[in-house]
């Protein structure tokens, strides 16, 4: 039953009161925006993957302005923390998709130029393929197999940073249920 407890304390909206005292005031109001955080993160993460996978650069401006807001942190509303750091792991996924493009891309034309060297006599033509256009193209792969590989690695990171940062907001979450608690039983 005492879980049950905690869990409606989180659902319902804390109504800061003028005899509430700072500490209270301020566990009321870092419950509520979390919440709020919460709620808009689980309804607009969709949203976010949806606009980076159609790839139009108008609508993935507004979605960041959005986020971002036209404020700086200190004067505007609180951001949300947690889409900010979704809409990173969002970017890069979409880089990984275009660099998995490009890599389909550019092996297509590295069999053109295989074939092309195969099939050609002029040793000029032979010559440039294998020194010049093929390694440029096998170049480029492993640029791209690079960047697929470091940005896999950073949103592993991202993703780790964002689970120990929910974590450390959760036991800050119970003390603020705890306070709250303890100031409904006086």
């Amino acid at each position: 039953m005492k879980y049950l407890k905690k869990w409606f304390l989180y659902l319902e909206d804390f109504e800061v009161n003028d005899t509430d005292t700072s500490d209270i005031k301020m566990a009321k109001q870092k419950l509520n925006t979390l919440r709020k955080q919460i709620d808009e993160f689980n309804s607009k993460y969709k949203d976010i993957d949806t606009v980076y996978k159609t790839g139009d650069k108008v609508k993935i401006d507004a979605l960041e302005k959005s986020i971002f807001g036209n404020s700086d942190v200190r004067t505007g509303p609180d951001r949300n923390d947690f889409l900010i750091k979704y809409l990173n792991i969002a970017k890069k996924r979409s880089q990984i998709e275009k660099n998995v493009n490009s890599i389909a891309a550019d092996n297509a034309d590295l069999i053109k130029s295989k074939d092309i060297l195969n099939v050609t006599n002029d040793k000029e033509i032979k010559n440039r393929y294998t020194k010049d256009v093929i390694p440029s193209i096998q170049k480029k792969i492993n640029n791209s197999k690079t960047k697929i590989n470091n940005n896999q690695r950073d949103i592993n990171q991202q993703i780790t940073q964002i689970q120990k940062e929910m974590s450390d907001r959760e036991k800050d979450l119970m003390d603020y249920i705890k306070k709250i608690e303890n100031n409904e039983k006086k």
